[in-house]
């Protein structure tokens, strides 16, 4: 099989020289990590937290950081001890998890109502309402419950048709060049059902699906912060692919390793004669800027637009679009050089030494030969590295993680 893989450049210019052919976009929860919302995966380790917390009496004092890698093997650790729980990465997760943690349906609405709420569309959702605007991008499909290309559209000034689970026959209507057809595949907090349990997420509502097979027939679509965890979608997107068609497919992706089941989809449709490739990308917001900088800027009316959602953004163009292609590297860069790992932990606690004549003094002799770096202030230790990995000695009353 052919190398999946088309290079950024090549997939930036293979829209610009087929803007006049008609694109959508599939968006996952990645596209709104810039729009200060939780990925998917941040969600899942919330609810690991959150269910570690309550399960337990003696826990629902703390207050534990699931950023931590720390505090999520600790949370792990308890969670794999229970054997209830599928293991770590299992495509289970993110399902399992929410339905634990909220078997009221309405409690998981008002949870995805509590992490959208207040939240604006990065640059990367103005930038494809502007690509809509140049007649390019014509739909906008979403396994997202957020508002962020609806209230993206509005402030630029495009007219949106905003389809939901309670709205599905509106999906029905002419092609509008003046219209942009949003499709929330997974159901909006604001007015109706959500899909985000196993059950749920193994069926898809029939009239979405056979709409979105029969569209990407003779249309290109490009993904962007989409994972294919959820089997209804994915199973749509096999048969359309499995059909032919002049539709491509560009699956953009985070990093250059390509997933099992994106392999599995384009091996899948370039059997059948369609055209399908998989992106390394450096999220939604640097693609968007690449895509709408170089598709925009031979009009001057969208490239001034451009620049000004740019700035308006606090974003720099040259900083945007900078990237390295690590895996094309030709030449020797240097013979010398040291791998460093970063500490991913910090602490404060209490402890005597702070007290003592030379505290400094005594805080190096005990660190000597550990892998931490700690100080005295103001009666307090501050150590930068993992508790683990601290002196018995120095820790006289560190909390517990």
């Amino acid at each position: 099989m052919k190398n999946v893989i088309l290079e950024f450049d090549q997939f930036v210019r293979s829209v610009e020289i087929s803007k006049s052919d008609v694109f959508t976009v599939l968006l996952g929860a990645g596209a709104s990590v810039n729009s200060g919302i939780k990925s998917a995966n941040e969600c899942i380790w919330e609810w690991k937290r959150d269910i570690y917390l309550t399960k337990s009496s003696h826990n629902y004092k703390l207050k534990l950081d699931d950023r931590s890698e720390q505090v999520r093997a600790t949370i792990q650790k308890w969670l794999d001890s229970e054997s209830t729980y599928p293991a770590l990465g299992h495509t289970d997760e993110y399902s399992t998890y929410i339905e634990k943690c909220y078997p009221i349906e309405d409690d998981r609405r008002k949870y995805f109502q509590r992490l959208c709420q207040q939240k604006e569309p990065s640059v990367g959702y103005r930038l494809l309402c502007l690509l809509s605007q140049a007649g390019i991008v014509k739909s906008v499909w979403t396994t997202n419950f957020d508002d962020l290309t609806r209230d993206a559209a509005i402030k630029t000034g495009n007219t949106i048709i905003d389809i939901s689970l309670d709205s599905v026959e509106r999906i029905f209507r002419p092609m509008n060049n003046s219209e942009l057809l949003l499709v929330k595949l997974h159901g909006d907090y604001k007015y109706g059902p959500l899909k985000n349990t196993t059950p749920e997420l193994s069926r898809q509502d029939d009239t979405f699906r056979s709409k979105l097979i029969t569209y990407l027939n003779d249309k290109h679509l490009i993904v962007s912060g989409y994972s294919g965890r959820d089997e209804s979608v994915m199973n749509a997107l096999k048969e359309s692919y499995s059909k032919r068609g002049s539709g491509r497919l560009y699956w953009c992706g985070y990093g250059i390793e390509v997933p099992e089941k994106v392999r599995e989809l384009i091996e899948l449709a370039r059997a059948n004669g369609r055209e399908a490739y998989y992106i390394p990308t450096d999220g939604f917001d640097k693609l968007m800027i690449s895509l709408a900088g170089s598709c925009c800027r031979d009009n001057t009316e969208l490239n001034d637009k451009f620049f000004e959602y740019l700035k308006a953004t606090n974003q720099q163009i040259e900083n945007s679009t900078f990237s390295i292609q690590a895996n094309n590297i030709g030449s020797i860069i240097k013979g010398n050089l040291f791998p460093i790992k970063l500490p991913q932990e910090a602490f404060q606690f209490q402890s005597p030494i702070t007290s003592e004549p030379s505290p400094w003094k005594a805080i190096k002799e005990l660190i000597r030969s550990s892998e931490v770096v700690a100080v005295p202030f103001k009666g307090y230790i501050w150590g930068l590295g993992a508790v683990k990995t601290m002196p018995h000695t120095l820790i006289m009353d560190c909390p517990r993680p």
